[in-house]
């Protein structure tokens, strides 16, 4: 099954034994593969299926929104990276897609929409940005090479929030990144 699970090694002899323990050790992707991928975020019942949320500090992760890109439809997935105090910096998630099939394609292409403001603190000096990667894999997931990456003020679609972003209709971002060169 898809997903994340941990490791525990018990070893022991005369002297006595010893525990070691570590989560999130290992994560199976899904092997199905696919030729094209849509995915609206409309059902939570059936989004992402064959997707891994990857979340190893087991902190927040992706969660359903209740407003969508251009106001089309009335759903979409979102990052809350404002709520939490005392969150690590440096810490990433991630969605990992099922194996694409890109053979069959003479412009394989992925696109998405985004909505994005860097929050900053209008009562402080503090101004943190977010980075938005776009990365594949050739080897099953062994490593990943980014393909597509925005940061910051980059990323960003709307003006700067000192509260929880909830994009407006027009603060939203249409990218389509080709893949021809991954064929």
């Amino acid at each position: 099954e898809i997903g994340h699970y941990d490791v525990e090694l018990v070893a022991s002899n005369d002297a006595g034994s010893g525990t070691l323990r570590q989560d999130h050790y290992i994560s199976i992707i899904s092997n199905t593969i696919v030729s094209n991928v849509s995915e609206d975020f409309e059902d939570p019942g059936i989004a992402l299926q064959n997707w891994l949320v990857y979340n190893p500090d087991d902190d927040r992760t992706f969660e359903y929104a209740d407003y969508s890109a251009y106001g089309i439809g009335s759903k979409s997935i979102f990052f809350d990276n404002f709520s939490a105090d005392g969150d690590l910096l440096e810490k990433w998630d991630a969605l990992i897609t099922p194996k694409f099939d890109l053979t069959s394609f003479s412009n394989p292409n992925i696109s998405f929409d985004h909505a994005y403001a860097v929050f900053e603190s209008s009562g402080e000096d503090i101004s943190r940005g977010d980075t938005l990667t776009i990365m594949y894999s050739t080897d099953c997931g062994e490593s990943f090479i980014p393909l597509w990456s925005k940061g910051g003020d980059k990323l960003a679609t709307a003006p700067p929030a000192d509260s929880a972003f909830e994009p407006d209709n027009d603060e939203w971002e249409s990218t389509q990144i080709s893949l021809a060169d991954l064929t």
